[in-house]
């Protein structure tokens, strides 16, 4: 009897095991993210970019901004834009006018007033709720990050940013890249950004 109660017990134990690593292969990898989305990068400015790259005019209307409970607050011809967390380091993109918060929400060159209630929700750029009482045109930004492994330019910088969608069911994710032919090696970040030009804006993907 008790072979048959040990037996018993290590079939268990192998069928809990099995269950477990079952479980496990499901579960989240984060360096299998992480070298994924890397490579979905590289291959989307691949397959995108023209060494011939646009110049985008910088924006000339008038740029307010404020800070808003944890949010950096620009406005731009009544749309608004929210930074939080590491985005608010890169506020001088958006401030300068190199991105303005109607080219995030609408895209660049495109007219937000000609859209319906139902546009482009997987991007992220259409906002039905409100945010701490405003209900204009709005949208938020909390992760924006400089793009470190494609080979060193000194003169360009690349970067990704990310909008979460509509109801918070996912986020959008955005590439950038900004020119500045006068930049050294030694440039900082925010004398980069200050005589940069827009050279790639476009929207890649969107992740639930």
């Amino acid at each position: 009897m008790k072979v048959f109660y040990f037996i018993v017990a290590i079939s268990i134990l192998i069928i809990s095991c099995k269950t477990n690593a079952a479980s496990d292969d499901y579960s989240f990898n984060e360096k299998k993210y992480w070298r994924q989305r890397s490579a979905k990068l590289k291959k989307t400015f691949y397959y995108n970019y023209s060494t011939n790259s646009r110049v985008y005019p910088k924006n000339t209307q008038p740029v307010t901004t404020d800070t808003i409970k944890t949010a950096f607050v620009i406005t731009v011809d009544s749309v608004r834009l929210y930074l939080f967390e590491d985005a608010i380091q890169f506020k001088t993109i958006f401030t300068s006018g190199l991105i303005t918060p109607k080219d995030v929400y609408c895209g660049i060159g495109k007219d937000c007033g000609l859209h319906d209630e139902g546009w482009r929700y997987d991007d992220g750029s259409k906002r039905l709720d409100e945010l701490w009482g405003f209900k204009g045109k709005y949208s938020t930004i909390d992760t924006f990050q400089e793009i470190k492994y494609f080979p060193t330019r000194a003169h360009r910088r690349r970067f990704v940013f990310h909008i979460p969608a509509n109801q918070n069911t996912g986020f959008a994710v955005y590439l950038v890249e900004l020119t500045n032919k006068k930049a050294t090696t030694k440039t900082d970040l925010e004398t980069f950004i200050k005589g940069a030009t827009l050279t790639f804006y476009e929207y890649a993907w969107g992740e639930i």
